[in-house]
């Protein structure tokens, strides 16, 4: 879950750097707790994209000119709602794993 935060909130850039940053960054934690390597990929997916639904970044912007809105407010709360959801995701599905 720290890494997670980490990347989503403390790591922004394009998807791939942000990716690889994450992964170079906890992979000795990673390795030294046996983490299974199918929830340390769901870990990176997570903070490398879900970071464009959190704060107003260029791709949301543009976007929003594509689709010819000016109702930066409804996109922010949507963002927010996934990333509850995907937080809640990944906490659930870390916790099925401890419990395995």
């Amino acid at each position: 879950m720290v890494s997670t935060f980490i990347g989503v909130f403390g790591i922004s850039g394009a998807g791939v750097a942000q990716a690889k940053m994450t992964h170079e960054l906890f992979l000795p934690l990673v390795q030294s707790m046996n983490i299974d390597m199918s929830i340390w990929a769901l870990v990176v997916l997570v903070s490398c994209q879900v970071t464009f639904f959190v704060t107003p970044t260029v791709d949301m912007v543009g976007q929003m000119g594509l689709a010819r809105s000016k109702d930066i407010k409804a996109m922010l709360k949507n963002g927010w709602v996934l990333t509850v959801i995907t937080f809640a995701y990944v906490l659930i599905r870390s916790i099925l794993y401890t419990m395995s």
